[in-house]
């Protein structure tokens, strides 16, 4: 789903392969380049620009994961698998254990 509401302006809402929902928001007016009810959009698409819409300060990234209810969930394993994926350059799912060890290392060394 793409669109606009007060709060979070332009907005892009896509829908994860466990039902979860996950939310871009304060987008830039007219860069969403997906539409409502596409299913084709690849992994490393670029679905719009940064902005600063709705309710928002300045131009940045607000990224949400729902559940179908709505109910905002923690991020933090959903970034962190991406993380250690992305570190290590493999196609396959991290186990619990290595991303511990990664967020550990991130947590030590104090960089992002």
């Amino acid at each position: 789903e793409a669109g606009r509401d007060d709060h979070g302006g332009n907005f892009v809402k896509l829908e994860l392969a466990n039902g979860d929902f996950l939310y871009y928001m304060h987008l830039k007016e007219g860069s969403i380049t997906v539409q409502s009810g596409q299913t084709d959009i690849p992994p490393d698409a670029a679905i719009a620009e940064t902005g600063n819409s709705g309710t928002s300060t300045g131009p940045h990234l607000h990224v949400e994961i729902r559940d179908k209810d709505g109910n905002v969930k923690n991020p933090l394993p959903y970034f962190r698998r991406f993380a250690v994926k992305a570190e290590s350059n493999s196609t396959n799912e991290p186990t619990d254990d290595e991303a511990d060890a990664f967020c550990d290392k991130i947590n030590q060394s104090k960089t992002l």
